[in-house]
């Protein structure tokens, strides 16, 4: 995992109401000077990757001007891949790396929702940059499908080239969609609005669009430009200071305990729908990085409030039983605090736990849907926040998720055809092995915390019982030894409070209930569906519906992880209070 790697950009193409009236020839050679300018402007450490359709005119060029100058092709088809005659026939001629088709039959019309629509929102999905040729204004399904489209991208704040059926190209002024305006966009939904954050150009230079791609891929102008440290924090390898409290034989005991263990990827038998290695493999590696941060984080829970109370134990004892040179091992402990909390800080042991856990499990759930092309929310969100009209980073985190999905492409294998359709029975079975291995982890996940806090709550309560009743004897005997339970006592009472707050134990295990309950409860759709559905139905509507129920599950998971965290952003190691 480095930044020195070649990044994969990839360029959507969409004509959603292109119709032949518009092909001129004219048009075509403009549309090819674009492909032109883009590849000119392209940094070398990019390679670019076309994701289209097939239909007649823009969509087919694009095609053709992209096995000219070499880029990978992905396509995604409405139409089942037999039906269309000419990809058939010229499939081995343009090298056509991947191909997945919604397996639409050319006779169903009039489906909803619009394949054509989800096509194009599909592959907005796995796309850096948007080129569509459309013509604003008309009242058709197409034209709306296109204003649609554009509007999605500019939510994400992704770089939009429009070409009008005059042949006129703009650019989408990307510096001028803060959120207020974003907002305003939304909520006024109509394409007058839209078309004014277009700005219309004759060449690339005109636009900010090589600054933009240098951005989006952290591309430095001159030496005195830096890649943002948190972003090189999530790339680098642990060192050996971040894995010193978690190697050790206790570490190594728990992880062959399978109750500590976190729930792994599971990896469909078909072939068609096994997870693509670019996912898995950044799965693996953020997956890594979260326990052993999280095992350092807990640890240190532990040993901070452990040794809070001992500190104490300490300085009461050298006082009961006169015993001064106890002090030195009071100062030993204290110091070993302060160390603690200051090594942990400097490592950002909690930050590396929380930002390494969120990266795992969104790949965990984008792992899941992928044979489906569901898309978890981080992945299709803005990467950047318009500051003083200038692009910021707005989370290391949603870029490198985003840059794992676009290195990964379409769910399909190279060289060869995916249609979705086919696999309903398979898929529905690939979604209810991972629901089972999340609602197994969860069900242990919320019996240990939920043990946990009652076994410790339990005897912090009998530590302040018997505080009670030392203090009512001290009442009637001052004999000095009392002190060790009217002092060190609930001392302890509070180090196993602090821990109970700080690991949000009883939080964490409600919120697992929750899960399993909802996570229970999207299974049994799942089951309703393979009862309703025959094996071997691959028509629209059963993939939609199982689509939706996807999608349904992965906003659930996603969800959870949002919450989880919320509730540990603020539980940052500190010293003892």
């Amino acid at each position: 995992m480095n930044l020195n790697q070649t990044f994969t950009l990839n360029i959507m193409v969409s004509a959603p109401n292109w119709t032949e009236q518009y092909n001129y020839p004219e048009l075509e050679v403009k549309w090819q000077a674009l492909f032109r300018q883009i590849e000119n402007r392209l940094p070398t450490s990019v390679t670019p990757q076309l994701i289209t359709g097939y239909r007649e005119g823009i969509e087919q060029l694009s095609v053709e001007l992209a096995h000219q100058n070499e880029f990978k092709i992905q396509l995604l088809l409405c139409q089942k891949f037999g039906q269309l005659t000419k990809l058939v026939e010229n499939e081995k001629r343009l090298h056509i790396h991947r191909i997945i088709s919604l397996g639409r039959d050319k006779n169903e019309l009039m489906l909803s929702p619009s394949p054509l629509a989800m096509r194009d929102n599909l592959m907005l999905d796995y796309a850096d940059v948007l080129l569509i040729a459309w013509q604003p204004g008309l009242d058709t399904l197409e034209s709306r499908a296109g204003f649609e489209l554009i509007s999605q991208a500019a939510q994400s704040l992704k770089p939009v080239i429009w070409m009008d059926e005059q042949g006129e190209l703009h650019w989408l002024k990307l510096s001028q969609l803060d959120n207020p305006n974003l907002l305003l966009l939304k909520a006024k939904n109509n394409c007058a609005q839209l078309v004014n954050y277009f700005k219309s150009f004759s060449n690339l230079e005109q636009t900010p669009f090589e600054s933009t791609l240098k951005q989006l891929f952290l591309i430095k102008n001159n030496e005195k430009d830096t890649i943002p440290e948190e972003i090189n924090t999530l790339w680098a390898q642990p060192s050996a200071n971040d894995t010193q409290v978690n190697t050790g034989w206790w570490y190594q005991l728990k992880q062959r305990i399978g109750h500590y263990k976190n729930p792994t990827t599971v990896e469909s038998a078909h072939d068609d729908i096994k997870p693509k290695p670019t996912l898995t493999q950044a799965f693996k590696h953020h997956n890594q990085l979260a326990e052993q941060a999280g095992e350092g984080y807990r640890f240190n829970v532990w040993m901070l409030y452990g040794f809070a109370a001992l500190a104490v134990i300490l300085a009461v004892s050298a006082e009961v039983w006169q015993l001064h040179w106890l002090a030195y091992f009071e100062l030993i402990v204290i110091a070993t605090i302060i160390y603690r909390v200051y090594w942990a800080r400097k490592t950002q042991l909690h930050e590396k736990w929380m930002r390494h856990r969120y990266i795992a499990e969104q790949l965990r759930y984008c792992i899941m849907g992928h044979p489906l092309m569901v898309v978890p929310e981080p992945f299709r969100a803005p990467q950047w926040l318009i500051k003083n009209g200038q692009l910021e980073l707005k989370s290391a985190e949603i870029w490198l998720l985003q840059r794992y999905l676009m290195a990964s492409g379409l769910p399909c294998e190279d060289g060869k055809i995916y249609t979705p359709p086919y696999h309903n029975h398979a898929l529905v079975d690939h979604m209810q092995q991972v629901i089972n291995n999340q609602k197994t982890y969860h069900q242990r996940h919320h019996h240990q915390k939920h043990l946990g806090h009652h076994h410790l709550h339990r005897l912090t309560e009998v530590f302040f019982v018997f505080t009670f009743v030392a203090v009512s004897i001290h009442l009637f005997i001052h004999d000095i030894w009392l002190l060790l339970f009217t002092a060190a006592l609930p001392a302890v009472a509070a180090s196993m409070h602090g821990i109970l707050t700080k690991l949000e134990m009883q939080r964490i295990a409600s919120q697992s209930a929750l899960l399993y309950q909802q996570l229970s409860e999207t299974d049994q759709a799942f089951s309703r569906f393979i009862q309703q559905t025959e094996k071997g139905d691959d028509d629209w509507q059963a993939w939609m519906s199982l689509f939706a129920l996807a999608n349904a599950n992965s906003q659930i998971m996603s969800d959870n992880i949002n919450q989880w965290q919320h509730l540990i952003q603020k539980q940052r190691i500190d010293i003892p209070a």
